[in-house]
C-alpha cells in the first residue's frame, strides 16, 4: 500500500490520478498546509513502517512558504538520499528506491506547472480548483486529460515500488 500525502486538495486529486491503478491510503484534511505536511511525513514515514509514499506539494515560489518548502525538501534530500528529476518545466520528483519517499514538487504550484495545460483559465481564476468542489473538478479534467508528464511520473512510481525485487 502507497499513502499519499498531499498540500492541498488538487495536490490530493492528482497524487490520486497518478496512483489509481494501485491500492492507496490518503493523510489529508481541509486545514493542510506545509506544516501539516512536514509533520504527517516525519510521523508517518520516519516513526513508522510506512516507507511507500507520496508526497505532493507546491514549491510556492516567490511566496512566504517558499523557504520553508526548500528546508523541507533539502531534509528530505540528506535524511533520505533523494535525487531530483525533472519530468517537465516546473514540476519535479525526488527519490530514491522503494524504500524511500517520493516527493513530487509543483514549481511554483501546481496550477501555473500543469493545470494550466489543461484548463488556461486557471491562471486568472486560481481558485477553480480549490476545496472540495475544485477537486472534483480537477479529477474530472483529469480523466479526460493524456499527459506525457503523468504516464512518466507513473511509469516511475511503478519502477520504483513495484519492479524492483
Amino acid at each position: 500500500m502507497i499513502a499519499v500525502i498531499p498540500e492541498c486538495y488538487t495536490n490530493l486529486a492528482f497524487g490520486e490520478f497518478i496512483l489509481k491503478e494501485w491500492k492507496y491510503i490518503y493523510f489529508h484534511d481541509k486545514n493542510q498546509n506545509i506544516d501539516r505536511v512536514i509533520y504527517k511525513t516525519k510521523k508517518l514515514v520516519e516513526n513508522s513502517k510506512l516507507k511507500k509514499c507520496i508526497i505532493v506539494i507546491d514549491k510556492e515560489t516567490g511566496t512566504q512558504h517558499e523557504e520553508i518548502v526548500e528546508g523541507f525538501i533539502t531534509y528530505m534530500k540528506r535524511i533520505y538520499n533523494l535525487e531530483k528529476r525533472e519530468i517537465s518545466s516546473g514540476i519535479y520528483l525526488y527519490l530514491k528506491d522503494k524504500q524511500k519517499p517520493i516527493i513530487i514538487v509543483f514549481d511554483p504550484n501546481i496550477e501555473e506547472a500543469f493545470i494550466k495545460k489543461l484548463d488556461p483559465d486557471v491562471l486568472t481564476n486560481k481558485k477553480k480548483y480549490k476545496g472540495k468542489k475544485g477537486y472534483q473538478a480537477f479529477i474530472k479534467k483529469l480523466e479526460k486529460y493524456t499527459s506525457s508528464e503523468i504516464e512518466e511520473i507513473r511509469r516511475i512510481v511503478k519502477n520504483t515500488y513495484f519492479d524492483q525485487a
